[in-house]
């Protein structure tokens, strides 16, 4: 959350500075102290390195050498040869990229062309057209929303002559059409900040509407979660790994459709449930740690929901392997969750059958 933060705060800085810089005196250049670089001008050819950011608007636009921070762009014809050491945000009617990113790649464009060896984060990209080459390799998530999208391609454009023949178009820089740009990447930005902040507080909510809703079967699943650890760990895990298996045999029977539908809709609600007991055994367990064992349950949520959501966010945002550990880190959380439910149940029914069989006793007698 904190990236996505730090993105749209230097986005939002960069179109500031563009809708001043965008008015007909088109040569703007500025280098802070700091190593950014700030650049409106009709055509551009970025020839020395940078030290920080830059942030350019302008017609054509190639950018040859290597960017330590973060690129903004803003232009028709964009070329990006050299490596970025951060993250690339681009605005443009064409884009070909063919230097190695370290961060993400977020992109807004009529024709993408993407010709790098490495991109060390996500690749997010909307576009009329869209096309990555066999060559690249992608460590982050990968989404892509095209009009046509090629994933192998290997003849992509690499100048931005030939990018300009394939557009069809000479961009020149005018304030009216970059206004428009970074109007809308500004409003994409804030909906994606928007749909984050609902994201956060919806699932808090509803993991407050288990915890309050099915008290019993919440806190005996926890209790069992808390006592006997590894042993809900791996059944979960093996729930979690045997489950395919059993998908895919009801897939193939002639009668396991309708069933399989069933077993996947409680899966979903098990799942459901399931986020929500560590999110609270930690917040109790960290209160009890303070001598405040006594807090509301709302609050014991709270604070183990902010916690993990953190631990997501900080273990995500390591470069090559982030996206890894936080997909078994989930994976653990999950299982262990689902068996502590699982072994709650069983438990519960052992206790039910020892009923049943003393009364059946009794009554013999």
């Amino acid at each position: 959350m904190f990236k996505k933060l730090s993105n749209v705060r230097t986005f939002l800085i960069g179109f500031l500075l563009f809708s001043i810089f965008s008015f007909p005196v088109y040569a703007q250049e500025l280098t802070t102290s700091s190593g950014n670089l700030y650049v409106a001008q009709e055509n551009y050819t970025l020839s020395n390195e940078v030290s920080g950011d830059a942030i350019i608007a302008g017609g054509d636009i190639s950018v040859n050498v290597n960017v330590e921070n973060n690129l903004i762009v803003a232009g028709g014809n964009v070329v990006v040869n050299g490596d970025i050491g951060g993250d690339v945000l681009i605005a443009a009617g064409g884009l070909i990229l063919n230097g190695n990113i370290r961060g993400d790649v977020r992109i807004i464009a009529g024709m993408v062309f993407i010709n790098s060896e490495n991109i060390g984060g996500d690749l997010v990209a909307l576009s009329g057209n869209a096309s990555v080459s066999s060559e690249t390799e992608i460590n982050g998530e990968t989404m892509v929303r095209a009009g046509s999208y090629m994933s192998n391609a290997i003849n992509n454009p690499t100048t931005i002559d030939e990018l300009r023949n394939m557009t069809g178009v000479y961009y020149g820089l005018r304030s009216e059409n970059l206004r428009d740009v970074f109007e809308l990447g500004a409003a994409l930005s804030v909906i994606s900040l928007i749909l984050t902040i609902l994201y956060f507080f919806g699932g808090y909510l509803a993991q407050l509407f288990v915890l309050k809703v099915f008290p019993v079967i919440s806190f005996s699943s926890m209790e069992v979660m808390r006592r006997n650890w590894l042993k809900s760990f791996l059944v979960g895990l093996l729930v979690l790994l045997a489950s395919p298996f059993i998908a895919l045999i009801l897939l193939i029977s002639g009668i396991g459709g309708p069933l399989l539908v069933l077993l996947l809709a409680l899966f979903l609600v098990v799942w459901f449930f399931a986020m929500a007991y560590p999110s609270f055994l930690l917040g109790n367990y960290l209160l009890k740690l303070a001598n405040r064992s006594e807090s509301a349950i709302w609050i014991k949520l709270a604070i183990g929901y902010i916690l993990l959501y953190l631990i997501f966010v900080i273990v995500g945002a390591i470069p090559i392997v982030g996206f890894g550990i936080s997909r078994l880190l989930s994976l653990v959380i999950t299982s262990w969750s689902i068996g502590g439910m699982l072994l709650n149940k069983w438990n519960k029914m052992q206790v039910r059958v020892e009923e049943l069989g003393s009364g059946g006793n009794r009554k013999r007698k």
